[in-house]
């Protein structure tokens, strides 16, 4: 199964190697019933087993099994934390994983324009990289630029085909 990112490890807290999460939904509940995860560092993807998620004021604190020192968490620090789709924030209406866009193939008034090759995270919306031929476009995931999307068919709609010209 696919796995998305959840979040980012943040900071160490206290001196038993237990360290602070960001969610990237801004829910927390899922993070609680997590037994292993898988931490993106630097390009490469290590798999650890938690040993302890706890709540912590508005977040929660992460406690990894071999991780039992502040210096050691501190190496952490930054890394983004994946798992398993079925084990992230369940979706709200109209929200789909950033990871089901791609391979999605985008069309303007039927027509096909190009395919979701990668998504990045831009300063104002996502971003979605399109292939066409040898070009690639970057299209921003906002209502005005993006229609209907349907990832269990691979089609996303394009309403301003301009950004590809």
């Amino acid at each position: 199964m696919e796995k998305v990112v959840i979040g980012r490890v943040r900071k160490t807290h206290g001196v038993k190697g237990h360290f602070k999460v960001i969610s990237f939904s801004g829910e927390y509940k899922h993070f609680l019933g997590l037994k292993s995860i898988t931490i993106r560092l630097k390009g490469r993807d290590k798999d650890y087993q938690v040993e302890e998620v706890k709540p912590f004021s508005s977040e929660v604190l992460m406690k990894l099994v071999g991780i039992d020192s502040p210096e050691v968490a501190r190496s952490l620090a930054t890394g983004e934390i994946l798992v398993t789709q079925d084990l992230a924030a369940p979706l709200k209406k109209g929200e789909v994983y950033q990871t089901d866009l791609i391979g999605c193939r985008l069309y303007h008034e039927g027509k096909e324009m190009g395919i979701v090759s990668s998504v990045f995270d831009g300063a104002q919306s996502d971003l979605l990289e399109v292939k066409s031929g040898e070009d690639t476009f970057m299209i921003p995931y906002m209502k005005n630029y993006i229609g209907e999307v349907d990832t269990k068919a691979g089609k996303i709609e394009l309403l301003a085909s301009w950004l590809m010209e």
